[in-house]
């Protein structure tokens, strides 16, 4: 659980850290939803209580906000930051949907083979054949097999939550893409409020980051591995 807690608490803040940081952002609080309170609450574990410490120890950059920093931070905030999301769950998507098209696949060809045998099964009934020969023996052994097989295949494809993730990771993919058109809009003129524009579109991408965090630990929470499985 500490394990868990660190990967879905202090690290994706100390992560984003870096980037608000940048123009002067503060990390907001954590709101959970009311309906997820009873998978516990990050901002109230030690955790977090450390990585805010370090956020706040190592302080903010002494700079002067030009358009050759500005120009620096919109490099960094697409390249870094954004491109290295887009990258994770694009590379996700390819992972995963092979994984879950033969998944569904497999399980779906398993029981249309049940089918078949069952049919002939009765054929073989009805044809009067020996009823201990060694054929009907095979088919009953494959009638009861297949059954079994599709349902093991079908409960991996559900407790991995594949197709979840694949739809996760595709809308994620069109926010961050979204983002870096909004990002690569922003001017870097001089004496202008754009460093507030950029600080802005830091916090949703990193706000982003932290609420598919708070997801993932949801989801694995709620499907626990206990026996029989």
């Amino acid at each position: 659980r500490t394990v868990t807690g660190v990967q879905t608490c202090a690290l994706p803040i100390l992560r984003s850290a870096r980037f608000n940081a940048l123009l002067g952002g503060a990390w907001h609080r954590t709101n959970i939803p009311s309906h997820l309170v009873t998978y516990g609450n990050p901002a109230t574990t030690w955790m977090h209580w450390y990585a805010r410490a370090v956020e706040r120890y190592v302080g903010l950059p002494k700079v002067t906000v030009d358009a050759a920093y500005l120009s620096a931070c919109k490099a960094l905030l697409q390249e870094a930051l954004i491109g290295g999301q887009e990258i994770y769950h694009r590379r996700n998507i390819e992972r995963l949907e092979p994984v879950d098209h033969r998944l569904h696949w497999l399980g779906e060809w398993c029981f249309i083979a049940t089918f078949f045998v069952c049919l002939a099964h009765l054929s073989e009934h009805f044809l009067g054949a020996h009823e201990g020969s060694s054929i009907g023996r095979w088919l009953t052994f494959y009638a009861a097999i297949f059954p079994a097989l599709g349902a093991a295949l079908a409960a991996i494809r559900s407790q991995g939550e594949f197709h979840r993730l694949i739809q996760r990771s595709r809308a994620m993919s069109e926010e961050l893409e979204r983002l870096r058109r909004s990002v690569a809009q922003v001017p870097t003129r001089p004496n202008e409020l754009h460093s507030r524009e950029l600080q802005q579109l830091i916090e949703q991408t990193t706000r982003q980051m932290y609420n598919e965090g708070l997801d993932w630990r949801v989801v694995f929470q709620d499907r626990p591995l206990v026996l029989p499985a």
